[in-house]
């Protein structure tokens, strides 16, 4: 089903990209991203907070997929404003179409390549090897060390 949404979302844009052509309407895309972004930035913040106090690995991978949304979120968000502040830029809606779609395989690549690592428990947003992060959150992390206190580049702690 979600490659289904990725293939609409690919070749709308690119068939969008051949006409030359904007969207129909961008304030949709405006309103939902809007309210995605407040919403989400509260719950990655809350989440990142909880997993501290709680020290739960659970809850900072959890965080760390909420700043996924967040990012996509902010690609639909100006992709949207964009075209409809300057609609003599068409094809800025279609270009963060393919932005989005190109993030969210990228991502897949990387839970597929998660799920065969070695520290690998379930979650592919904060798999780590080789002291460089697979997937997402290196934001999230960095944020998390500085309330722990934690600096460089030492290794989380893990909690039950």
């Amino acid at each position: 089903l979600f490659i289904g949404v990725l293939m609409v979302v690919l070749s709308g844009a690119i068939w969008r990209l051949v006409l030359r052509e904007g969207p129909s309407s961008t304030l949709p895309g405006l309103v939902i991203s809007a309210f995605s972004l407040s919403f989400m930035f509260a719950l990655y913040k809350a989440k990142l907070l909880a997993a501290y106090a709680l020290n739960s690995s659970t809850l900072e991978k959890d965080a760390l997929c909420s700043w996924g949304c967040i990012r996509l979120s902010i690609l639909l968000f100006v992709g949207a404003l964009v075209y409809l502040i300057t609609p003599a830029l068409w094809w800025a809606d279609s270009v963060a179409g393919l932005l989005i779609v190109g993030i969210v395989l990228h991502e897949g690549i990387d839970t597929i390549l998660a799920a065969n690592h070695p520290d690998f428990d379930g979650c592919a947003c904060c798999v780590t090897g080789g002291g460089s992060n697979i997937g997402l959150g290196p934001l999230a992390i960095r944020q998390l060390r500085q309330l722990r206190g934690i600096t460089g580049s030492k290794k989380l702690p893990t909690g039950k």
